[in-house]
């Protein structure tokens, strides 16, 4: 329990930060209503998740061999979202994408340090957390909804693929946020370092060229569009002087 307060009615709001337990919720009734207000609360029925302990061969798309070693591609999957998460969070701080000061850091309170990654249930415990940070309460808007596939997939026992998921959309999160490195890094440059000197804290990484041109793409799109506006706005105002001279 995090904090609690009494309510007016006599009831008690708590607030609390989930632990080993987990869950999901059952699928609802034929209208799809899968929760309902009981005396205030929100009520639903659940289902326990029990993190794997054993990442199992589920299919054919499960690396095959013996139970050691998919443990180990396991492990080493769990290792390399490290460095992402670092990535990720640099990205979030530096490229202002925080709907509020502080979001990331509340966040980062809210679900805890990140899990280890030694044996299959603290790898899983790990992909759960990142589905977490990257999918925060407020949203970024930064990547997409992961964590219902996740919580499916560890309750299947698909350890491998529930892995392979959350590697992949933090990397799709990662070079969607990657293009404000550009900018970034100009209004180090062209800004601080002109205004304030050359010690003006560490300089940001270069932008690859990659992402340079597509951040270029970008500002001759929005360049167009607020041209097209504005040449429409003067042609109608134009054309409204014209019709009162005639």
């Amino acid at each position: 329990i995090i904090d609690s307060s009494f309510l007016r009615d006599g009831r008690i709001h708590i607030k609390v930060r989930a632990s080993n337990r987990r869950f999901v919720i059952l699928q609802g009734d034929d209208i799809g209503n899968n929760t309902w207000i009981q005396d205030g609360y929100t009520m639903a029925n659940i289902q326990w998740l029990f993190l794997p302990t054993v990442p199992e061969a589920v299919d054919a798309n499960t690396p095959q061999g013996s139970a050691e070693e998919r443990l180990q591609k396991v492990v080493d999957l769990a290792t390399a979202l490290e460095p992402l998460v670092e990535t990720w969070k640099k990205l979030i701080e530096n490229g202002g994408w925080q709907q509020y000061s502080g979001q990331l850091r509340n966040c980062l309170e809210d679900i805890g340090p990140m899990p280890g990654a030694t044996n299959c249930q603290e790898s899983v415990d790990r992909a759960l957390w990142v589905g977490a940070l990257i999918n925060p309460l407020p949203g970024l808007g930064v990547a997409s909804e992961v964590r219902p596939s996740l919580l499916l997939q560890v309750g299947e026992g698909d350890v491998h693929q529930a892995l392979e998921n959350i590697t992949t959309e933090i990397q799709r999160s990662i070079e969607y946020l990657k293009p404000n490195e550009f900018f970034h890094w100009i209004h180090y440059y062209f800004y601080k370092v002109l205004v304030h000197g050359i010690g003006s804290g560490a300089p940001p990484p270069a932008p690859s060229l990659k992402h340079v041109v597509k951040a270029m793409v970008q500002i001759i799109l929005i360049t167009a569009v607020v041209s097209s506006l504005i040449w429409h706005v003067m042609h109608q105002l134009s054309s409204n002087f014209l019709h009162k001279e005639l």
